[in-house]
């Protein structure tokens, strides 16, 4: 009987980590008439809770400024804002679809404009 216990787990875990969806984006500053990275950067995800918005996770933007919320499950259509250095993007909610395996990309954010 435990060992039933244990594999129906088993299968219930992989299941739902075939669901799950990484999401990635990038943090860029323009510097004149080219863009590069944005690096060590906190990066929040906001979703839609019940009429209002939470933290549900955060991410350290890379040395090239991307950053990823690995293995993240939500149901289809959840409404989110990315928050960095204190300021929400885009300024109406994302719109998240539940694209099972693989990236959902979010555009390309602008937190600093240098020149």
């Amino acid at each position: 009987m435990k060992k039933l216990f244990v594999l129906t787990a088993c299968l219930v875990l992989i299941g739902l980590s075939l669901k799950a969806t990484n999401i990635r984006g990038r943090l860029l500053i323009r510097n004149g008439t080219y863009s590069r990275g944005l690096s060590n950067i906190r990066v929040e995800l906001f979703v839609n809770n019940g009429g209002s918005f939470h933290l549900a996770a955060y991410a350290i933007s890379d040395h090239n400024g991307y950053y990823f919320f690995m293995n993240y499950q939500f149901p289809y259509g959840t409404k989110c804002y990315i928050k960095v250095l204190g300021k929400y993007y885009p300024p109406t909610p994302l719109i998240l679809p539940n694209t099972g395996p693989g990236y959902f990309d979010i555009p390309s954010i602008y937190p600093i404009s240098n020149g």
